[in-house]
């Protein structure tokens, strides 16, 4: 296949547009000739506003990827889940396992996936494909 591949950031921590907005996080649209993907989204629905603000219909995408199981790259699937019911969430299972930033000695904070988001993945549509190495996911492109 010889289709164009566009890639587009939805969320990270810097804007340089007026109209959107940028959070501790990370999320890409990647567009597949008419293929639809979502790489992380974000920590916040801020994903959602951010995609309508350029101009994206994210009811189309045909899979959401999950980098790995931190709130700033997961916070985002409830909110995609709820307008996008043909996507297919792909993470490997670690990505439910808990996450947690040492802060000190005695001190730490979690930065995992939270359990509204473990289950909105757990319950999606689409469902769920655990990966635990190289997945295609569109299958030819």
């Amino acid at each position: 296949m010889n289709e164009c591949v566009r890639i587009t950031v939805l969320v990270e921590n810097s804007v340089h547009r007026p109209g959107l907005m940028a959070e501790h996080g990370l999320s890409f649209h990647v567009q597949i000739g008419r293929h639809n993907i979502l790489f992380d989204t974000g920590q916040t629905e801020l994903v959602v506003r951010n995609a309508k603000a350029l101009g994206l219909d994210l009811s189309q995408l045909e899979a959401i990827v999950l980098s790995h199981g931190h709130y700033d790259h997961t916070g985002g699937v409830p909110a995609i889940l709820g307008i996008a019911p043909k996507a297919r969430v792909y993470a490997h299972p670690s990505a439910f396992e808990m996450k947690y930033s040492k802060r000190t000695a005695d001190e730490a904070r979690f930065i995992g996936m939270s359990l509204t988001t473990t289950q909105a993945i757990r319950h999606s549509p689409c469902g769920f494909t655990e990966t635990r190495g190289w997945t295609e996911i569109l299958t030819g492109c």
